[in-house]
């Protein structure tokens, strides 16, 4: 990564790989990793919020882009952990890249086929991110892997997915250090 401050963007759909790549790249580049669905659950979960979770992601989108904004502007880089299946969270990414013409942003899209993203995510016992997507209500949330799939997308990165995550890695590395 070559800019003082870089903004790595995983998206994917659930069960792509998203948050064991972060993870992994958090770890190697020293980077903070930020989940929306984590600070949307700590704010729906808070006794002093009375809405729906629609309410919550709203407050928690808020404040992440006000958040990364002020943190990529002081020079610090990190790393975003969210599906990107919807046209708001797109519009929100572009707006943070062209308020911040000095920040490297980097967006990688995890692509495999919705089977194989169904299969790895109805095989995970336990994950941090079992709330909004859960094994009940998966097919609801198809219209996110569609938009991934149906949308041109050209300031994303798509990386095929379907294979093993070290092999994932080393390519998306290879990016961020070429």
């Amino acid at each position: 990564m070559r800019s003082p401050a870089s903004m790595i963007v995983i998206g994917g759909f659930a069960g792509s790989g998203k948050s064991t790549l972060a993870k992994k790249l958090g770890n190697v580049f020293s980077i903070p990793v930020f989940e929306i669905d984590h600070l949307a659950r700590s704010i729906k979960d808070s006794s002093d919020f009375h809405g729906e979770s629609r309410e919550a992601y709203g407050i928690a989108f808020d404040m992440f882009f006000a958040f990364a904004h002020r943190h990529l502007d002081n020079g610090s880089s990190l790393i975003l952990d969210q599906n990107m299946g919807h046209a708001l969270t797109w519009d929100n990414v572009r707006k943070l890249r062209d308020s911040l013409r000095k920040v490297e942003f980097k967006i990688f899209l995890l692509e495999c086929p919705y089977g194989l993203c169904v299969s790895r995510f109805i095989s995970r016992t336990e994950h941090p991110n079992l709330h909004e997507v859960t094994i009940k209500n998966l097919a609801n949330h198809k219209y996110k892997w569609g938009y991934l799939h149906e949308h041109a997308l050209p300031e994303a990165i798509r990386i095929d997915a379907t294979r093993e995550p070290q092999i994932v890695f080393d390519e998306v590395f290879g990016y961020l250090k070429g």
